[in-house]
């Protein structure tokens, strides 16, 4: 038996009555995969699975592990069709489809691989642009509170920022509902309204 969980613990048991009747009253052997400290040891296909398994959260060092291991490549369709299940990666699982349909097997999976490592590109560059994105706002909340501070008006602080007056008070709104909130924050709550806007 196999727990898949991503924590120790966490996959599925085994208490089901009608799944237990099932299962022949002999010795069972568990294998935690979150627990594994020396796939090295297993001498079967098991081993580049556990690799690549510690390797899921990794898209890079996922894909590096499987380019560089000849028993990775050469694993069969059932292991990465179980691979790709409990790493819940729709990209394996078209890889197999396609290897399926009579593609190319090393074709096939290093295009799934590709496609598995973009992924993490576009998403890495998408959390890069709102982190900048978020950022830029607390830099206009800090302005806006210090020259607030100065008694400088919301028409005049929108002058001198070059934006736009409603956004200027929004933002003096926020502040003054919250007087303990950092500019971050401040930055977080225009983001949201954008948003739902």
């Amino acid at each position: 038996m196999i727990d898949f969980g991503s924590e120790p613990g966490q996959g599925n048991c085994l208490e089901n009555a009608e799944i237990q009747k099932l299962i022949p009253e002999y010795p069972l052997h568990f294998i935690d995969m979150s627990k594994v400290e020396h796939p090295e040891y297993f001498k079967t296909e098991l081993r580049p699975f556990l690799e690549l398994y510690q390797r899921r959260n990794d898209k890079t060092e996922f894909v590096e592990y499987i380019r560089n291991n000849e028993n990775a490549q050469k694993m069969d369709d059932e292991s990465w069709y179980m691979l790709g299940q409990v790493t819940h990666s729709e990209e394996l699982m078209k890889a197999i489809a396609l290897k399926n349909d009579k593609c190319e097997e090393s074709e096939a999976m290093c295009k799934a691989l590709e496609d598995f490592y973009n992924d993490g590109v576009e998403e890495g560059k998408a959390i890069g642009k709102a982190i900048g994105k978020l950022e830029g706002k607390s830099e206009i909340v800090a302005s806006v509170r210090k020259m607030h501070t100065r008694n400088y008006k919301a028409e005049e602080i929108a002058d001198l920022l070059d934006q736009d007056r409603s956004c200027i008070e929004q933002i003096l709104n926020l502040i003054a509902g919250n007087p303990k909130a950092d500019n971050l924050q401040v930055a977080k709550w225009l983001t949201e309204k954008e948003d739902i806007a």
